[in-house]
This record gives structure tokens, C-alpha cells and sequence, in this order.
């Protein structure tokens, strides 16, 4: 049985359409080898698309930093585990803590 949440604040009727956007948007585009950098690159240029901020591109460049290599292969453990100070320090080094 799939559950599917469709509000935080009380039921409202499903719908077809409903439905349908439910599962587009639980479609996840594949791939197979990619650049970090080359990846963070693109988001840079496209970061109004995505409604990316200039704070939200530092955290995401400090969390490429920590992650080994220069390529982000699928199922390959793509979550690191910097500690707080560690990634403020690397997202805002000229900010003290």
C-alpha cells in the first residue's frame, strides 16, 4: 500500500491531476557519472531556476569540498558528514564563530 500525503493542515480531495503531479514529481532523473564541479557550475548559472541564493551556493560548495574525488557516481554514497564549525568555517571563512 503507497501512502501519498497530500497536505500537512487537514484532508482535501484527491484528484487525478492530483495524483498525476504526485508522481512526477517522485520521478528522479538518472545518472550515472557527473563532475562535481562542472555540476556546481551549472547551478551557479542556473541558480535563478532553481531559486538558489548566494548563501545556499556557498553550503553547497563547502559540501562538495568534503565529499572525496572529483565525480558524483549514483549509489555511491553521496552524503557527507562535516560538522557544523567545520562547514561554517569552509562556507564563511572570514566569518568568527
Amino acid at each position: 500500500m503507497e501512502h501519498l500525503t497530500t497536505t500537512p493542515f487537514g484532508r482535501r480531495p484527491v484528484t487525478a491531476g492530483l495524483m498525476a503531479r504526485a508522481t512526477a514529481n517522485r520521478q528522479v532523473a538518472e545518472f550515472k557519472t557527473m563532475d562535481k564541479w562542472s555540476l556546481f557550475r551549472d547551478l551557479s548559472a542556473a541558480r535563478s531556476v532553481y531559486g538558489l541564493n548566494d548563501r545556499a551556493l556557498l553550503v553547497l560548495n563547502a559540501l562538495l569540498s568534503f565529499h572525496p574525488g572529483a565525480t558524483l557516481q549514483d549509489g555511491s554514497g553521496l552524503i557527507v558528514f562535516p560538522s557544523r564549525a567545520f562547514l561554517m568555517s569552509a562556507a564563511f571563512p572570514l566569518r568568527k564563530l
